[in-house]
């Protein structure tokens, strides 16, 4: 079958936000209220909690410098955290 832009999810912008643009976002999920933000880059990994109103920065936590921080899912209760090419996850 084809798939055409007919097919796809219609959507609208509702609101923007500033965002830290040396941020290399690479998972973004939301769970109870909180909005959870995984950046990578060798050196410069970490994992945000993010003010959903706003787009602040709560919290960051830095991931060790030789970890690239990688996509980011919350899943029955707990947040999985995977790196790039390190072979490491963490829950």
């Amino acid at each position: 079958a084809t798939v055409t832009l007919n097919d796809g999810v219609k959507y609208e912008i509702v609101e923007k936000f500033d965002h830290d643009h040396k941020a290399f976002v690479q998972g973004l999920t939301y769970a109870h209220d909180t909005l959870w933000e995984s950046n990578g880059l060798y050196g410069r990994s970490t994992i945000r909690i993010l003010d959903p109103d706003t787009a602040d920065v709560i919290k960051s936590v830095d991931m060790s410098k030789e970890l690239f921080g990688e996509g980011m899912a919350y899943w029955q209760g707990k947040l999985y955290q995977i790196t790039w090419k390190s072979q490491r996850g963490f829950i």
